[in-house]
């Protein structure tokens, strides 16, 4: 069964300008230990969710916040980054594995820069675009 999630991944790893930039490196959750050296990259994650009842009862319908941060070297590739994903989601309608997203929709952006923490001189640079999205299971 599909998620929110799952549907976006399937279009950022889809569109051009993203998967030439990231290539195969988006992760859920966190950015494995492993890739630290591989930059840029698309961190995602689920931040709240809820799911829709009315006076009959439970829906299928849900809402799910759910944030891409993401990683770069210099903080304008990082910005650039979040503007392809924001091209991409914002506005985005779709299914994919029996899960349906009505509509998703920006509501914040943070920058954030992680300092290095193995002594070298490059730390991480952080945008997060976090989205507002209705779906449902089909």
């Amino acid at each position: 069964m599909g998620s929110a999630e799952e549907v976006l991944v399937a279009a950022l790893r889809a569109d051009g300008p993203v998967a030439a930039r990231i290539g195969t490196r988006i992760f859920p959750d966190e950015r494995p230990s492993g890739a630290v050296g591989r930059l840029p990259a698309v961190v995602y994650s689920i931040n709240d969710g809820r799911t829709i009842t009315t006076n009959d009862g439970p829906t299928a319908l849900a809402e799910r916040v759910v944030e891409f941060d993401c990683q770069a070297r210099t903080a304008t590739e990082a910005a650039t980054l979040a503007e392809e994903v924001k091209a991409v989601v914002n506005g985005y309608a779709g299914e994919a594995d029996g899960y349906r997203v009505q509509g998703a929709f920006h509501d914040s952006t943070v920058d954030q820069f992680d300092a290095p923490q193995d002594g070298s001189d490059e730390g991480v640079h952080r945008r997060a675009v976090e989205f507002n999205v209705w779906g449902e299971i089909t």
